[in-house]
């Protein structure tokens, strides 16, 4: 297809051809071409032939702009795409033609593979034969589309899924449809080979009957696991593209991974019209994807308890791990909470609630990092209290003028008791200060949750052996929210300057995720 750089590129030499041509004085407007010079040389006639260039150029470049803004009327994508020769996207067959109403049943077929409460589409619309190899984003339709006859027999539709580790998949799923049952098997058997894909592998999968299994590295260089199969005169896709793995995880963890994507394009798939998957065999607990209910996890009626150990499950399910701070290095074990005063400490200053007792709180791993002058550690708490009141009232509290006064007395206290016993720092007046929403918005559009965050500053001095003194301000950031009867806090403190917003926000992601994704 040409561009609009190729019509641009000409402008000089026109510019070049006007200005020897338009000369004034004696003889303008005659051919000053020397005599015996070639027939290339003469002005008059290299001038007509760079106008019939160019305008032979705008004209192509108007039918292919008609081409992109008709919804598909124009030449087919799959024409359109350059295939290094010898490449099985080369010469595939194309998907037919149909009607613009007609591509609400393809529209259907895709939408089947959505999990209910999982999935937010992002993206959907017409695809060609060639999105199989590119990646292409398919063509929306808009406002336009009442213009268009027709329009390729092919629809993609875009969501992102969130997972068990509170990150969201990429998953796409196609249905292309072909004029004959072999023209689809034909597309099939050229989108499952691994010529001109990277790092490509392909293999027979297990389910649905018939259907391909193909991993490789898609154009946006990321990790892509698809499954196809054929039905009738349809060609199905359904592929998923985990978030990228953090370096932390080892080869058994990616080895759990992979697993798990291949077990989530199976299950997908046989959504799909027609697949015929048996009824047993097939577990949504073996994806990736989380499997959310109705209710929040960890909010039972009143009428039902929690046990400890499935309380204590959620909560290290929700906790970071190691790989979610690339940057700091794990300095204590996951264990049980032992200190009480980020708890209790306010309740008994503020009298304004009668116990924060929890059937189970677990602390996830301390992590921590050091430079010169600056220290950062980082922790983050789940626990379940004995119902979604306990834990909204506790929230209500924590958010009020009088507990953080009586946060600020108590850490005061602790803080002077170590700095007499050691003799080398000097700690001022603490102040605690609310902080904005500590809370990203739900995962399913239904937050942002009911959370509260405040910053203690603790100004603080020591002199040095050489008796030089030094300003070295603490600061103590806590971020908390309830997802039903769950109270998740994260922890930062830091020396030298507050830990980094953008951190913390991702962090706060990460648990958000991890709390809608995991059963209690």
């Amino acid at each position: 297809m040409l561009r609009a750089t190729d019509v641009s590129s000409m402008e000089p030499d026109d510019a070049r051809a006007d200005a020897r041509t338009d000369v004034s004085g004696p003889g303008a407007g005659s051919d000053l071409t020397p005599p015996g010079a070639p027939w290339w040389a003469n002005s008059h006639l290299r001038l007509g032939l760079l106008l019939a260039g160019l305008m032979a150029a705008v004209l192509a470049l108007l039918s292919a702009r008609v081409g992109l803004f008709d919804l598909g009327s124009g030449p087919a994508q799959a024409r359109a795409a350059a295939f290094a020769p010898g490449c099985p996207g080369r010469g595939a067959p194309e998907v037919e033609r149909i009607p613009v109403a007609n591509l609400a049943a393809l529209r259907n077929a895709a939408s089947r593979t959505m999990p209910p409460r999982v999935a937010r589409v992002y993206e959907m619309g017409t695809i060609t034969t060639s999105n199989l190899w590119s990646d292409n984003q398919p063509l929306g339709q808009s406002s336009s589309s009442s213009l268009a006859r027709s329009v390729p027999a092919g629809y993609e539709m875009r969501w992102w899924a969130l997972d068990r580790e509170g990150n969201e998949d990429d998953v796409v799923a196609d249905v292309l449809e072909f004029a004959t049952k072999r023209q689809a098997e034909g597309a099939l058997a050229r989108a499952a080979s691994t010529s001109c894909r990277r790092d490509a592998a392909a293999h027979a999968g297990h389910f649905p009957s018939d259907a391909r299994h193909l991993f490789w590295i898609n154009p946006d260089n990321a990790r892509e696991w698809d499954v196809l199969f054929v039905r009738g005169h349809r060609l199905y896709r359904v592929g998923d593209v985990p978030p990228a793995y953090p370096p932390a995880r080892g080869p058994a963890q990616r080895t759990l991974e992979r697993l798990g994507a291949n077990a989530t394009v199976e299950v997908l798939a046989c959504a799909l019209p027609g697949a015929a998957c048996p009824a047993r065999g097939l577990s949504a607990r073996a994806t990736n994807l989380a499997t959310l209910t109705t209710s929040p996890s960890v909010q039972p009626s009143t009428s039902r308890t929690i046990a400890r150990a499935q309380a204590r499950a959620y909560a290290r399910a929700v906790n970071l791990r190691h790989y979610d701070l690339p940057g700091m290095a794990e300095v204590a074990p996951e264990r049980p909470t032992e200190v009480r005063g980020y708890w209790e400490a306010f309740v008994r200053c503020t009298g304004e609630l009668r116990s924060t007792h929890a059937v189970e709180d677990i602390d996830s791993p301390v992590f921590s990092s050091r430079g010169r002058l600056q220290y950062d550690v980082v922790v983050s708490t789940v626990a379940a209290l004995p119902s979604e009141a306990v834990a909204n009232g506790y929230l209500d509290v924590l958010a009020s003028a009088r507990a953080r006064a009586c946060i600020a007395h108590s850490y005061g206290r602790l803080l002077l008791g170590r700095a007499a016993e050691r003799n080398l720092l000097r700690v001022a007046r603490i102040s605690a200060t609310p902080l904005p929403d500590s809370a990203p918005t739900s995962y399913r559009g239904l937050g942002p949750y009911r959370g509260t965050a405040l910053r203690l500053t603790i100004p603080s001095s020591y002199t040095t052996r050489r008796g030089r003194h030094v300003q070295l301000p603490f600061y103590i950031d806590e971020f908390a929210f309830a997802y039903g009867r769950a109270l998740i806090v994260l922890t930062a403190e830091s020396v030298s300057h507050p830990f980094s917003q953008e951190d913390e926000q991702y962090l706060m992601s990460k648990l958000v995720g991890r709390a809608e994704a995991n059963k209690a």
